[in-house]
């Protein structure tokens, strides 16, 4: 809520406000006073971080002495404006370096002020104490905050983040050494079926096919040329076995040396990923461009059915593991030839007038702006990868180390 927002911003951002605040007040007067805020000022932004983390006390000492020097300032200055009612006309002719340095200047009415002279200018707008009044109003204000219950909760958040300083470039330095890791892997395993299929080659060049000289029975051999034959109508499109519609191909040239079942795993393990990866949504220059070549209300319709497709894709496939995770294995056809009967049984379209066609364009033309953000989103997002997946991380762990510190 707002509320919540509210408390946030008092709470974590309130001090550096203050200190903005103390600068500014020792900035807008050319004074000795101003020295001490400057000071106070810088100290406090330097090490703010640091003395944010110790004991309440050791930072309620240091912001009361802060306090205690805005009520000197502010004492100082009026007692220096009563002397200035009564000696400002001797110190303007001797001593206007006193003037200058104190910021003196008479600031109760009904006295006579004296005119400045060539030499030495009246600091009129400087003598005032409204910036020291606002100045101590804040700093009061920070003070309650330090003495709040809430501001544990900061200090617990900064000692979080000083913990986890240096964490996300060890979680990134081990993502990487995991990516380099997983492709030296993968390059070991091809270099492995590489040798594999070496040593077949090798010992097929040391002992080539020939006609086997046991005694075979009728019924296996036939086995075995029905096998050949399914075997090479399978393969008779493929152009890495020319043998399979050449049969002299094979044995002149030597193809039977660089035969293998390697071909037939990578395609098993292609289907394989395709069965696991969902479908893809079409993007929104997709859409786009179907609406350009057929029109928006067509392109609305599709995009419905495809939404439907995936949410039944989706369900689909939870039923599917909820299925393996109990052991149970049943196929849902009539359903789904249900819901493409209903989705191929549509009645025939009216004719669309201006309005229709103005209101059609108008939701495309919104469906596409989602689209275009969802794109633009998904998109940041695979960028963006690897930094969203360690930010998941140390949040993680910054939530478990604030538990732990509350107990």
């Amino acid at each position: 809520s707002y509320l919540d927002m509210v408390k946030v911003f008092v709470f974590s951002y309130f001090f550096w406000l203050v200190l903005c605040l103390i600068f500014i007040t020792g900035t807008t007067r050319i004074n000795i006073f101003c020295l001490g805020y400057l000071v106070a000022c810088f100290y406090f932004m330097l090490f703010g971080g640091s003395v944010l983390m110790q004991p309440v006390r050791y930072i309620l000492r240091l912001w009361d002495w802060l306090i205690a020097y805005t009520c000197f300032v502010i004492t100082m200055k009026n007692i220096l404006s009563l002397g200035a009612c009564a000696y400002l006309d001797s110190l303007l002719k001797n001593s206007c370096w006193l003037i200058q340095a104190f910021s003196m200047f008479c600031t109760i009415k009904g006295y006579d002020v004296p005119e400045p002279t060539d030499e030495c200018e009246l600091p009129e707008g400087e003598a005032g104490i409204v910036w020291d009044a606002i100045c101590f109003t804040v700093l009061l204000a920070q003070r309650r905050v330090f003495l709040s219950y809430y501001f544990l909760y900061v200090v617990s958040d900064l000692k979080s983040a000083k913990i986890l300083a240096s964490r996300g470039a060890e979680l990134f330095e081990a993502k990487v050494k995991k990516q380099v890791a997983a492709r030296l892997k993968m390059e070991e395993k091809s270099v492995e079926a590489l040798k594999r299929q070496m040593e077949k080659i090798k010992s097929k060049q040391k002992a080539p096919p020939a006609a086997s000289d046991q005694a075979v029975s009728p019924a296996d051999q036939e086995q075995a040329t029905l096998d050949d034959e399914e075997k090479a109508m399978r393969d008779g499109g493929k152009w890495w076995k020319p043998w399979v519609s050449r049969p002299g191909v094979e044995n002149n040239c030597g193809y039977h040396l660089f035969e293998s079942d390697s071909e037939e795993e990578e395609e098993e393990a292609t289907q394989m990923k395709e069965e696991e990866e969902p479908p893809k949504k079409k993007s929104a220059l997709q859409w786009a461009y179907n609406a350009w070549t057929t029109s928006s209300k067509s392109a609305l319709k599709d995009l419905r059915k495809e939404r439907k497709k995936i949410k039944k894709d989706e369900k689909k496939r939870a039923k599917t593991e909820l299925q393996k995770q109990q052991g149970i294995d049943r196929t849902n056809s009539s359903e789904d030839e249900l819901d493409e009967s209903a989705m191929e049984e549509e009645g025939e379209e009216e004719r669309e007038n201006i309005l229709q066609r103005i209101l059609n364009m108008l939701k495309f033309s919104w469906v596409f702006l989602q689209s275009l953000i969802d794109d633009l989103t998904d998109g940041l997002n695979a960028f963006c990868k690897d930094s969203l997946d360690i930010s998941k991380v140390l949040r993680l762990e910054r939530a478990l180390l604030n538990q732990q510190q509350k107990k």
